[in-house]
């Protein structure tokens, strides 16, 4: 697991914390960003393409 910093090209918006992490399986990685209340993740296979994989909105409602 590496850290990460997501920046805007611009430079006008906050960085965002991050995770780079080899090695996961979609199912793992879609837990992962669950477990850590994301709406989507960027998962890539043994193809290495890419893809965002939106996620479940499992908060509890207020």
């Amino acid at each position: 697991m590496f850290p990460g910093i997501g920046i805007h090209p611009s430079n006008q918006w906050p960085g965002e914390e991050s995770f780079f992490v080899l090695g996961l399986t979609l199912n793992a990685a879609k837990q992962l960003g669950i477990a850590f209340q994301q709406n989507a993740i960027v998962w890539a296979g043994a193809d290495a393409i890419p893809q965002l994989i939106m996620l479940p909105d499992t908060r509890r409602p207020v």
